[in-house]
This record gives C-alpha cells, sequence and structure tokens, in this order.
C-alpha cells in the first residue's frame, strides 16, 4: 500500500531539493487529496497517523537523504503558521 510520509521543514529553496526528491521517488510527483482530522488539545492539535515509530524512522532516514537538519523541522500545523503570518500583517 502507498504511504505519505510528511516531513514539515524550512528549505532555502524548492528548485534545489526538487530534483533531489525526484531522484528518490519512483513516480511522481503526485497528489494526494485527503481530509485531515484535527482534536484541539491543551498543547496544540492531535491528528491520526500511521504507527509513530516506523513513521519516524522512515522520516528520519528519509530526512538524511535530503539533507534536512532536524533544526529545520517545523513543529507546528500550517494552518497555524498562515494564521500566525496573517496576524503579523495585520499589526500596527
Amino acid at each position: 500500500m502507498p504511504r505519505n510520509i510528511e516531513i514539515k521543514a524550512r528549505i532555502p529553496s524548492v528548485d534545489a531539493l526538487e530534483p533531489i526528491a525526484a531522484s528518490l521517488a519512483i513516480q511522481g510527483p503526485t497528489e494526494i487529496a485527503q481530509d485531515d482530522i484535527f482534536f484541539c488539545c491543551k498543547s496544540g492539535r492531535l491528528k491520526l497517523r500511521m504507527s509513530c515509530e516506523s513513521g519516524a524512522r522512515e522520516a528520519r532516514a528519509l530526512m538524511g537523504r535530503l539533507g534536512i537538519e532536524p533544526s529545520d523541522l517545523i513543529e507546528t500545523a500550517y494552518v497555524d503558521l498562515l494564521a500566525q503570518s496573517a496576524a503579523r500583517l495585520h499589526e500596527p
């Protein structure tokens, strides 16, 4: 069964990373339509995912091959980053 491994990270250039990602892929890029369900918690959001252990292991291996450092990771949901950016645009 195909899997989606998501790595949220800041990268200096999409153009520089894209050929590396393409060299690791067996096909694609492929758009995946999905509905995410989040549960609000005191410390953020909870999102159901595949086994954390196997997913984290695969993501770390893929990060190494893509040249993504742990310090590049983003620990918040994209929607929160967008909201923060929008709020900064409206600050006096």
